[in-house]
């Protein structure tokens, strides 16, 4: 099994590290972690990719496309009631897609995989998540990325510890005791 897991934080100890340290303490195959704080850049609309079945910019966009992974991870703070801007940033790389398409009449294909989501948050930015509303920004920006990529998100394999103002990650046992099962259903696959 080869796991990607996009990192979303800026932090490296805050809630989502914790998280993520979680699972890879669970998971027994190959890990992969990007962040998109630290190499991915925005679309740029240069038009490269109206002439080219790939983006020009070099950076950590490539290694999602590799599509040599069966598990695709997000973890991730909210922000405002949505993904971190540098996640917004990688949604809009996902133009090269729109524009092989309509310009080179290709479309990219990729394998299954699995999709997993853990979204960590506090404060009213995060309210709208606890109730009936289940399709919010957060959640839907990564299905989009999850969709581009051909991963399967299902309701078991997403965790929202939505409360950090009250109670960190690495004090919430129930957090964590469904991060680690997700990481041993995983290498059961």
């Amino acid at each position: 099994m080869k796991c990607l897991i996009i990192n979303g934080s800026p932090k490296a100890n805050g809630n989502t590290a914790v998280m993520i340290n979680e699972f890879t303490k669970n998971f027994k195959g190959e890990i992969d972690i990007i962040n998109p704080f630290k190499n991915l850049s925005p679309c740029l609309d240069c038009g490269y990719c109206t002439m080219h079945k790939k983006c020009c910019i070099n950076d950590d966009f490539s290694k999602l496309l590799l599509d040599d992974y069966h598990i695709i991870v997000i973890a991730s703070p909210i922000y405002m009631s949505n993904l971190p801007g540098p996640m917004l940033s990688l949604i809009s790389r996902f133009n090269f897609l729109y524009n092989n398409k309509v310009n080179l009449n290709y479309k990219h294909s990729f394998n299954p995989k699995r999709a997993v989501l853990f979204l960590v948050g506090g404060g009213s930015a995060s309210e709208m998540l606890k109730g009936d509303f289940n399709e919010s920004n957060p959640i839907a920006q990564a299905k989009y990325i999850f969709k581009k990529l051909n991963a399967q998100l299902k309701e078991k394999d997403m965790v929202l510890c939505l409360n950090t103002d009250e109670m960190s990650v690495e004090n919430n046992s129930m957090i964590l005791n469904k991060i680690s099962d997700i990481a041993k259903s995983c290498n059961e696959e």
